[in-house]
């Protein structure tokens, strides 16, 4: 399995409060990356925004994501698709 960890700082990090076992986390280096804690290791990854704090929320399979940039700077995921929607 090749999923990257995280190159930089990370800003934030967020469980799924429907399933504890997932987490996501997300910082400076553009990075979404979905952990399920019963693995050891990270389970996808998705390009996406440059977080510099807590903005980050699950709700349901939808994930918010805030970014620090002039266009774009709130985009929802599809946790299970891993997709933006």
């Amino acid at each position: 399995m090749d999923i990257p960890e995280h190159s930089n700082r990370v800003f934030s990090i967020k469980y799924d409060q429907t399933d504890p076992n997932i987490h996501v986390s997300c910082g400076w280096d553009n990075t979404l990356i979905i952990y399920d804690i019963r693995h050891n290791y990270p389970v996808a990854s998705m390009l996406g925004p440059h977080v510099c704090g807590e903005s980050l929320d699950i709700s349901g399979n939808i994930l918010a994501a805030g970014s620090y940039s002039i266009k774009d700077n709130l985009t929802l995921w599809d946790l299970r698709k891993q997709k933006k929607l």
